[in-house]
């Protein structure tokens, strides 16, 4: 089994998490629907994104649960305990097996957010998440559900193939009902541009999928 610190040592971690500490760090590997964090629990730890998908669903005071993906590059979730002091009321849970998640416990985050280099590396990857979020959310809203569908396809395809668990899985963590999305999905069967077969939507032609997000 790979060492934590041989996986740090392929991450942008590696330029600030001290030997010293990696004795305390865990590794996650989950499989699709692992929750490793509830809105119920206190949030003692930051989470790095190694391998795999995270949903991540929070409930706003005004009672709107909002709900982003990330990508299985690297990312954190978390970061905000560490940054601001709060994170609210978020649970984390996978998309996709085969999840691996590096878990830092609060109190050595603290110890490394001392370091300004690595709180600028962190307010970056916070930006960036928050920009992706605002990005997709103003798809949806200006744009429509099929074209964020789209959009969402062409993101998170591997080899030109989406997979994903179920309809009813997919209608969730896009936060589209699933009557808009099976109506979405046979919009663009219709176009020519995607097809579905059971779990996997391939992309019959991605030049034109993304320009048909541009329209």
């Amino acid at each position: 089994m790979e060492k934590i610190i041989e996986i740090i040592g392929k991450t942008p971690l590696k330029d600030f998490i001290p030997q010293k500490y990696t004795n305390r760090l865990k590794i996650l590997n989950l499989s699709s629907g692992e929750y490793f964090h509830y809105s119920e629990k206190e949030l003692n730890s930051t989470f790095f994104l190694i391998e795999g998908m995270i949903q991540i669903k929070q409930t706003t005071q005004d009672g709107v649960d909002l709900n982003y993906i990330l990508l299985d590059n690297f990312n954190v979730v978390g970061e905000k305990k560490l940054l601001f002091g709060k994170e609210g009321g978020v649970d984390f849970y996978t998309i996709r097996d085969k999840t691996k998640i590096l878990e830092i416990p609060l109190d050595i985050g603290i110890k490394l957010i001392k370091n300004d280099k690595f709180k600028i590396f962190l307010l970056k990857l916070h930006c960036e998440k928050l920009h992706k979020f605002v990005w997709d959310i103003s798809i949806l809203h200006f744009k429509g559900v099929k074209k964020f569908l789209a959009h969402n396809i062409l993101t998170y395809s591997t080899d030109d193939k989406f997979r994903f668990k179920n309809m009813s899985f997919l209608s969730e963590i896009l936060s589209i009902d699933r009557k808009s999305l099976y109506s979405a999905v046979k919009k663009l069967e219709e176009k020519k541009l995607i097809i579905r077969e059971n779990k996997i939507i391939k992309i019959l032609d991605r030049k034109k999928l993304e320009e048909y997000i541009k329209i």
